[in-house]
Protein backbone atom coordinates (compact mmCIF):
# COMPACT_ATOMS: atom_id res chain seq x y z
CA UNK A 1 0.00 0.00 0.00
CA UNK A 2 2.94 2.28 0.65
CA UNK A 3 4.26 1.69 -2.58
CA UNK A 4 1.19 2.83 -4.33
CA UNK A 5 1.04 6.06 -2.13
CA UNK A 6 4.38 6.97 -2.81
CA UNK A 7 3.52 6.09 -6.95
CA UNK A 8 0.27 7.95 -6.44
CA UNK A 9 2.10 11.27 -5.24
CA UNK A 10 5.09 10.95 -8.17
CA UNK A 11 2.39 10.57 -10.66
CA UNK A 12 0.33 13.58 -9.48
CA UNK A 13 3.95 15.72 -9.75
CA UNK A 14 4.79 14.22 -12.99
CA UNK A 15 1.38 15.33 -14.22
CA UNK A 16 1.79 19.03 -12.88
CA UNK A 17 5.55 19.09 -14.53
CA UNK A 18 3.30 17.80 -18.14
CA UNK A 19 0.74 20.28 -17.51
CA UNK A 20 3.61 23.26 -16.52
CA UNK A 21 5.43 22.03 -19.65
CA UNK A 22 3.44 22.24 -21.80
CA UNK A 23 1.57 25.53 -20.68
CA UNK A 24 5.11 27.14 -21.15
CA UNK A 25 5.55 25.47 -24.83
CA UNK A 26 2.35 27.23 -26.12
CA UNK A 27 4.09 30.06 -27.41
CA UNK A 28 6.14 28.04 -29.78
CA UNK A 29 3.26 27.21 -31.32
CA UNK A 30 3.44 29.44 -34.23
CA UNK A 31 6.57 27.41 -35.11
CA UNK A 32 4.40 24.61 -36.40
CA UNK A 33 2.97 27.00 -39.55
CA UNK A 34 6.74 26.85 -40.46
CA UNK A 35 9.39 29.47 -40.54
CA UNK A 36 12.73 31.00 -42.28
CA UNK A 37 15.87 31.19 -41.12
CA UNK A 38 18.47 33.42 -42.46
CA UNK A 39 21.34 31.93 -44.22
CA UNK A 40 24.10 32.73 -41.32
CA UNK A 41 21.97 31.25 -38.27
CA UNK A 42 20.88 28.37 -40.19
CA UNK A 43 24.88 27.55 -41.33
CA UNK A 44 25.76 28.34 -37.64
CA UNK A 45 22.74 26.22 -36.39
CA UNK A 46 24.24 23.36 -38.82
CA UNK A 47 27.69 23.63 -37.68
CA UNK A 48 26.61 23.56 -34.21
CA UNK A 49 24.43 20.26 -34.50
CA UNK A 50 27.49 18.75 -36.91
CA UNK A 51 29.59 19.20 -33.33
CA UNK A 52 26.49 18.14 -30.88
CA UNK A 53 26.32 14.90 -33.30
CA UNK A 54 29.03 13.02 -31.58
CA UNK A 55 27.69 13.68 -28.13
CA UNK A 56 24.22 13.07 -29.22
CA UNK A 57 25.48 9.32 -30.17
CA UNK A 58 27.22 8.76 -27.03
CA UNK A 59 23.95 9.59 -24.95
CA UNK A 60 21.80 7.13 -26.83
CA UNK A 61 24.88 4.46 -26.67
CA UNK A 62 25.19 5.18 -22.89
CA UNK A 63 21.39 5.40 -22.05
CA UNK A 64 20.76 1.76 -23.68
CA UNK A 65 23.61 0.43 -22.39
CA UNK A 66 22.88 1.34 -19.14
CA UNK A 67 19.47 0.66 -19.51
CA UNK A 68 20.35 -3.49 -20.19
CA UNK A 69 23.42 -3.47 -17.60
CA UNK A 70 20.63 -2.36 -15.20
CA UNK A 71 18.85 -5.33 -14.90
CA UNK A 72 22.42 -7.16 -13.69
CA UNK A 73 21.32 -5.16 -10.22
CA UNK A 74 18.10 -7.18 -9.77
CA UNK A 75 20.04 -10.72 -11.16
CA UNK A 76 22.68 -10.26 -8.45
CA UNK A 77 20.33 -9.48 -5.24
CA UNK A 78 18.35 -12.00 -6.12
CA UNK A 79 21.39 -14.63 -6.43
CA UNK A 80 22.79 -13.12 -2.96
CA UNK A 81 19.66 -13.37 -1.28
CA UNK A 82 16.36 -12.83 -2.17
CA UNK A 83 16.16 -10.50 1.26
CA UNK A 84 17.89 -7.90 -0.80
CA UNK A 85 16.20 -8.40 -4.39
CA UNK A 86 13.94 -4.99 -3.36
CA UNK A 87 17.46 -3.09 -3.16
CA UNK A 88 18.23 -4.63 -6.50
CA UNK A 89 15.09 -3.32 -8.05
CA UNK A 90 15.58 0.20 -6.75
CA UNK A 91 18.80 -0.41 -8.11
CA UNK A 92 17.50 -0.55 -11.27
CA UNK A 93 14.80 2.06 -11.37
CA UNK A 94 17.22 4.90 -10.36
CA UNK A 95 19.96 3.63 -13.46
CA UNK A 96 16.68 3.22 -15.75
CA UNK A 97 16.02 7.11 -14.34
CA UNK A 98 19.52 8.13 -15.15
CA UNK A 99 19.37 6.18 -19.09
CA UNK A 100 15.97 7.84 -19.15
CA UNK A 101 17.46 11.35 -18.48
CA UNK A 102 19.84 10.86 -21.23
CA UNK A 103 17.15 10.16 -23.48
CA UNK A 104 14.90 13.25 -22.83
CA UNK A 105 17.63 15.61 -22.00
CA UNK A 106 19.66 15.10 -25.47
CA UNK A 107 17.15 13.68 -27.47
CA UNK A 108 14.92 17.50 -26.94
CA UNK A 109 18.58 19.23 -27.88
CA UNK A 110 18.63 17.02 -31.19
CA UNK A 111 14.66 17.54 -31.96
CA UNK A 112 15.33 21.55 -31.48
CA UNK A 113 18.52 21.59 -33.95
CA UNK A 114 15.92 19.19 -36.42
CA UNK A 115 13.22 21.18 -36.04
CA UNK A 116 15.24 24.41 -36.35
CA UNK A 117 17.02 22.99 -39.78
CA UNK A 118 13.72 21.03 -41.24
CA UNK A 119 12.85 22.66 -44.36
CA UNK A 120 10.09 25.41 -44.02
CA UNK A 121 8.45 24.01 -47.15
CA UNK A 122 6.90 20.80 -45.24
CA UNK A 123 4.63 19.11 -47.79
CA UNK A 124 0.92 18.56 -47.16
CA UNK A 125 1.40 14.62 -47.13
CA UNK A 126 3.97 14.75 -44.27
CA UNK A 127 1.42 16.58 -42.19
CA UNK A 128 -0.90 14.50 -42.89
CA UNK A 129 0.63 11.50 -42.15
CA UNK A 130 1.82 13.15 -38.79
CA UNK A 131 -1.96 13.60 -38.18
CA UNK A 132 -2.51 9.56 -39.00
CA UNK A 133 0.32 8.43 -36.33
CA UNK A 134 -1.07 11.36 -33.70
CA UNK A 135 -4.24 10.07 -34.38
CA UNK A 136 -3.28 6.14 -33.78
CA UNK A 137 -1.19 6.89 -30.90
CA UNK A 138 -3.49 8.52 -29.15
CA UNK A 139 -5.78 5.57 -29.14
CA UNK A 140 -3.28 2.60 -28.85
CA UNK A 141 -0.99 3.58 -25.75
CA UNK A 142 -3.95 5.12 -23.88
CA UNK A 143 -5.45 1.64 -24.36
CA UNK A 144 -2.11 -0.26 -24.09
CA UNK A 145 -1.95 1.16 -20.30
CA UNK A 146 -5.83 0.44 -19.94
CA UNK A 147 -5.00 -3.15 -21.15
CA UNK A 148 -1.94 -3.15 -18.80
CA UNK A 149 -3.77 -2.07 -15.63
CA UNK A 150 -6.85 -3.57 -16.06
CA UNK A 151 -5.18 -7.22 -16.09
CA UNK A 152 -2.57 -6.23 -14.20
CA UNK A 153 -5.54 -5.41 -10.92
CA UNK A 154 -8.44 -7.42 -11.84
CA UNK A 155 -6.16 -10.46 -13.09
CA UNK A 156 -3.17 -10.04 -10.42
CA UNK A 157 -0.92 -10.86 -13.97
CA UNK A 158 1.85 -8.38 -13.57
CA UNK A 159 4.32 -11.15 -14.55
CA UNK A 160 3.02 -11.08 -17.84
CA UNK A 161 0.85 -8.26 -18.70
CA UNK A 162 3.97 -5.96 -19.73
CA UNK A 163 3.93 -7.25 -22.61
CA UNK A 164 0.99 -5.30 -24.11
CA UNK A 165 3.64 -2.14 -24.40
CA UNK A 166 5.81 -4.08 -26.79
CA UNK A 167 2.89 -5.53 -28.92
CA UNK A 168 1.42 -2.28 -29.10
CA UNK A 169 4.83 -0.71 -30.47
CA UNK A 170 4.59 -3.09 -33.20
CA UNK A 171 0.96 -2.24 -34.09
CA UNK A 172 1.92 1.25 -34.67
CA UNK A 173 4.35 0.42 -36.45
CA UNK A 174 2.44 -1.85 -38.59
CA UNK A 175 -0.32 0.42 -38.90
CA UNK A 176 1.91 3.37 -40.10
CA UNK A 177 3.74 1.10 -42.37
CA UNK A 178 0.20 0.29 -43.74
CA UNK A 179 -0.96 3.47 -44.21
CA UNK A 180 2.51 4.55 -45.99
CA UNK A 181 1.67 1.44 -48.73
CA UNK A 182 -2.28 2.60 -49.18
CA UNK A 183 -0.85 5.98 -49.69
CA UNK A 184 1.72 5.07 -52.34
CA UNK A 185 -0.81 3.02 -54.10
CA UNK A 186 -3.32 5.88 -54.17
CA UNK A 187 -0.31 7.72 -55.46
CA UNK A 188 0.08 5.38 -58.60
Amino acid sequence: MLGLVGMSMLVAVAVGMFIYSGMKLERFKSLEQGFQLPYSLKASLQRSQALFAPTYRLSLITGVCICVLSLAFIFATSFVSDDYTPYGVAAFLLIAAVAVFLFIYYGNIQGAFTKLLEDSKVTVQKKEEDRFIGVVGAVLWPLATVIFLFTGFVYQRWDVNWAVFPIAGILSGMLSNVYHILKRKNAS
